[in-house]
């Protein structure tokens, strides 16, 4: 697995300028071209570093924010050159759900969400960022369903309170479209200790920031199990929202609508809500 960072010196005018792997810490030049002729993740990258530029000039953030994006590696992006030998891959979607690694070799225990306890545990470590407000973990689309199942099923953090949770968008029950069996081994005895309600709870108590274009009416996976939570990206959101207040009592999860929007992840996160969910509301929360 390979950790993309953002940067933008001065002479240089791009965001991407290399990634790190988290099995070694060896960091290198990124081949710009290759990225972004051939991934995806560059745009959705991209897209993030838009938000910032305009959070930037709505005098939101200063120069003290930092935005890191995993890059979830398959067996396709390594055949096409991407990635380095030895490196985790998982399976095309697997990684949104914390599945382990299918590679290299056999018998990897390490799971996606594994790589997102340690990039959150990293930053959230006061010794060495002593100033760090606020560790936002976000995604849209296939990225927005991981960070929804890692805001229910992550391991506890010792300084939770820090951590906010940013998406967008016959086993109806079974992980991972609902709670009952077919959990990753990812945090296993801890979850099945906890149970349905004590995952919802630890869910209910997170700040998990629901954002929901009101023009996305794709259907996306339609399978009956994605079905029966909607027809629509948007009537799941919906759906989930009525959920949400149906559970009532004290909760942190928000869920805001923006017009004009369709299934677009740049647009998503460069809307007026995507900005302030992404990095004004910590400093709101706290007042």
């Amino acid at each position: 697995m390979a950790a993309s960072q953002i940067d933008t010196p001065p002479s240089d005018g791009d965001w991407v300028t290399g990634y790190r792997s988290i099995a070694t810490p060896e960091t290198f030049r990124l081949d710009r071209r290759k990225v972004f002729e051939d991934k995806d993740i560059a745009l959705v990258g991209a897209s993030i570093k838009n938000g910032e530029i305009s959070a930037r000039q709505m005098g939101l953030i200063d120069n003290g924010t930092l935005i890191v994006a995993p890059c979830f590696m398959t067996q396709v992006d390594h055949d096409q050159g991407a990635g380095k030998p030895g490196e985790f891959i998982w399976g095309l979607t697997t990684w949104a759900s914390g599945q382990k690694a299918i590679g290299p070799g056999a018998g990897n225990t390490t799971s996606s969400y594994d790589v997102l306890d340690a990039l959150v545990d990293q930053y959230l470590n006061t010794t060495t960022y002593p100033n760090v407000e606020a560790v936002v973990v976000a995604g849209h689309s296939l990225g927005g369903q991981a960070v929804q199942r890692y805001a229910a099923i992550g391991k506890d953090k010792e300084d939770e309170d820090r951590v906010h949770y940013w998406t967008g968008c016959s086993g109806v029950d079974r992980y991972k479209f609902g709670l009952d069996t077919g959990f990753p081994a990812y945090n296993l005895g801890t979850l099945n200790d906890m149970g349905r309600e004590g995952i919802i709870k630890q869910y209910r108590r997170r700040p998990v920031h629901h954002l929901l274009g009101l023009d996305d009416f794709g259907p996306g996976d339609i399978r009956c199990q994605a079905m029966t939570q909607g027809r629509t990206h948007l009537e799941r959101g919906q759906n989930f929202d009525r959920l949400l207040e149906r559970l009532g009592g004290p909760t942190r999860n928000t869920v805001s609508y923006v017009p004009g929007v369709a299934h677009d992840g740049p647009a998503m996160f460069q809307s007026d809500e995507g900005i302030y969910k992404f990095f004004k509301v910590q400093a709101d929360l706290d007042r």
